[in-house]
């Protein structure tokens, strides 16, 4: 009889201004399923596991709910990340409660970044779990040894000792990786919890990822930490097989999640010109750098069903982004959204403040560009020192942050910044108000509306930003 695992998805708050430490307005709306929990699903599935997958952040958590779960359950898999940290541990310590022998495994960017022995967790993964999850979880329901298991940190039940297995390899070769289970997600009941365009459009929405890691360094940044410090690419003919298959299988909006999706211009040409002749038929957003942008791509991309580009912008001032180790100018952020919005492209741009520099001549200054140049979306959040970035490192070295700190936010108390944290919170709010809450915005996204008449995307970027605005006044 075949084994059942159930992967988990703790439920948490999103950002939607201030900091990531909770003292901000959050939301807890989740658009699209976890794609890491999908890749997960489609090994087990193949080595013939009975997989359910349930996000915690979509349906809301209850002690109920997962225990029946766990009652179904044979082995339990978390994912794990540093703003979800204690929502997974309380999730780990109720399945003890409920269930004491339950197998339970934990993983994810947060495991990476701060490899550990996760209290309540029977093996904790610290690398990319895709070629090691079915060895791991015939490993535990065997009552194997899971120090055979590449990747694995766990606690001796016997002695109390923190043990781990070999060090996992790093997958070089993308296209060996098998496309994630996006069937475990697609039953009315789940598909329709994401549904920031109505229920109806929570089954034809997906997100898929073409590429790990990015071969920049920016210092906020532990991105390059929880992909090993390495960049790698599928091949164009396997991203074009997934997209393909996505289309066949009725999504019509895919988001491409990449970090940076335009690192390679030639392999872009090559995914849309592919997407092109074969005529499909996808609405699409991705991720992309200024410095990348070409109107003879962007046009392309245009036709191929690109609909929306998130920028990093981080900000208007040249001293800023080089301390972030941009390596883009205040123009070249200028020219991208310009050319982006010349196409008929949404463009969301990502603010960052709290450099440990600012003020408020140069804080009022990024606002002001935000404002000037023809953006459909923006953010604006306060700097966060990341553990795994660059800026962490630094601020560890000078005795700013403690080694057992995570994640922290910029703020005066710590000597990170010009204001103190609450400060920055409050300035973050009134960006993200004086930005919403301008006639001129909104007459210039219907004027764009009626120039480029996409059928989804000015909906998503509308309700997103009502949304966002609906928490800031509340």
């Amino acid at each position: 009889m075949a084994k059942n695992v159930a992967l988990l998805f703790p439920e948490t708050g999103t950002p939607v201004a201030g900091s990531t430490e909770g003292k901000g307005v959050k939301q807890r709306l989740a658009i699209v399923p976890p794609l890491g929990l999908l890749y997960l699903g489609r090994e087990l599935l193949d080595a013939g596991y009975g997989v359910e997958v349930v996000d915690f952040n979509a349906e809301g958590y209850s002690r109920e709910r997962l225990e029946l779960i766990v009652r179904n359950a044979d082995l339990v898999g978390i994912s794990m990340q540093s703003f979800n940290r204690s929502d997974a541990q309380t999730m780990i310590a109720d399945i003890r409660a409920l269930h004491g022998e339950l197998p339970i495994v934990v993983g994810g960017p947060d495991l990476i970044l701060y490899p550990r022995a996760v209290d309540g967790a029977d093996v904790s993964v610290v690398s990319e779990a895709e070629s090691i999850i079915v060895q791991i979880a015939d490993t535990l329901l065997n009552g194997g040894d899971p120090s055979s298991c590449p990747g694995a940190i766990y606690r001796d039940r016997r002695t109390g000792q923190i043990r781990r297995g070999p060090e996992a390899p790093i997958e070089r070769d993308l296209d060996r990786i098998r496309f994630p289970a996006r069937s475990l997600v697609r039953s009315p009941e789940k598909a329709r919890r994401y549904n920031i365009l109505g229920e109806r459009m929570g089954s034809r929405i997906t997100t898929m990822i073409t590429s790990r890691g990015c071969p920049f360094s920016c210092t906020f940044c532990a991105h390059g930490a929880v992909t090993f410090q390495t960049y790698r690419e599928r091949s164009a003919q396997n991203v074009l097989a997934e997209i393909r298959t996505v289309y066949r299988e009725g999504y019509e909006i895919l988001g491409i999640v990449d970090d940076n999706f335009t690192v390679n211009k030639r392999r872009v040409h090559q995914i849309m010109d592919g997407i092109i002749e074969e005529g499909i038929d996808l609405a699409m957003a991705v991720q992309g750098r200024v410095d990348a942008v070409d109107e003879e791509l962007y046009r392309k991309m245009r036709r191929a069903g690109v609909r929306a580009v998130v920028f990093g912008l981080e900000s208007a001032n040249q001293t800023v982004l080089d301390f972030y180790n941009k390596r883009t100018t205040v123009e070249m952020n200028r020219r991208a959204v310009e050319i982006a919005n010349r196409v008929g492209l949404y463009t969301v741009g990502d603010f960052i403040i709290g450099a440990p520099f600012e003020g408020t001549e140069e804080i009022e200054r990024t606002f002001t560009f935000a404002r000037e140049i023809p953006l459909d979306f923006a953010t604006f959040w306060v700097l966060d020192y990341a553990y795994g970035s660059e800026l962490w490192e630094d601020a560890r070295r000078r005795g700013l942050i403690g080694e057992d700190e995570s994640n922290v936010t910029a703020g005066s108390e710590r000597g990170l910044a010009r204001f103190t944290s609450g400060e920055l919170e409050q300035i973050s709010l009134r960006a993200f108000e004086r930005y919403y809450r301008r006639p001129q915005f909104w007459l210039r996204e219907l004027r764009k509306l009626m120039r480029v008449r996409d059928r989804y995307f000015f909906r998503i970027l509308g309700l997103a930003s009502l949304r966002l605005v609906q928490g800031i006044w509340d």
